[in-house]
């Protein structure tokens, strides 16, 4: 893979492990993203994700999660658009963020349970009129999490940020380093999770410094880079 530089069509790039099967159907982009640059003197990066399509994003965390970032609305480019089911999201960053989840912005209540943090986001989204996909019990669950576990770790922090990101029923989904620091438990059952997206026609957009984590869970991994 060389420094992601030009507009790839779903068909392009490295098709990744074998959960992906059966036909693959025209679907509108649901993230796109023209010529966007970062960092001062970084590349112009373009892709597109689809609806029902997981792209994985490998390389350097600065340069990751920068994008990533632009992409879930929580900075703006140097220069470039991105557009989030034809918004244009500096334009209408409000909007577009009520049809996106990520978990960008970390967690930082110690002293609430696992149970408490997720049911406060729950509400929050249904206030913002944004239905839920999962019963908040049940993804805890599927996560292999508890319920009444405080959030004084790390490891319970990323695990509670990872599940808020897979709460809403929004049509993308934006991860940075999903499963670094979380449990194995919660890391399989956050695999399966995102796999299952592609079946309710998500767009899924995932970052990562580890190859494993993006091809687990990818139709396509890129790779962001910046030439010698």
């Amino acid at each position: 893979d060389g420094a992601l530089r030009h507009k790839a069509s779903p068909s392009e790039g490295e098709p990744t492990s074998s959960f992906i099967s059966g036909r693959r159907r025209r679907r509108a982009h649901m993230l796109s993203v023209e010529g966007v640059v970062t960092a001062t003197g970084g590349p112009a990066i373009s892709f597109e994700v689809t609806a029902g399509h997981c792209i994985g994003l490998l390389g350097s965390p600065e340069a990751v999660s920068g994008l990533l970032r632009v992409a879930a609305v929580l900075s703006k480019p140097l220069s470039g658009r991105i557009r989030l089911d034809g918004l244009d999201v500096v334009s209408h960053a409000v909007a577009a963020r009520r049809r996106l989840a990520a978990n960008l912005s970390g967690v930082h209540q110690s002293r609430v349970t696992m149970g408490e943090y997720l049911s406060t986001i729950a509400a929050a989204r249904t206030a913002a009129t944004t239905r839920i996909r999962l019963p908040v019990g049940t993804l805890i669950d599927q996560l292999g999490l508890s319920r009444h576990e405080l959030l004084s770790s790390r490891e319970s922090r990323s695990s509670a940020a990872l599940a808020a990101a897979l709460l809403p029923d929004v049509p993308l989904v934006v991860l940075d380093e999903p499963f670094r620091f979380v449990r194995p438990a919660a890391r399989a059952g956050g695999v399966e999770i995102i796999r299952a997206l592609a079946q309710q026609s998500v767009a899924v957009l995932i970052g990562s410094s580890e190859e494993r984590d993006a091809r687990d869970v990818s139709h396509h991994v890129r790779r962001l880079g910046v030439e010698p």
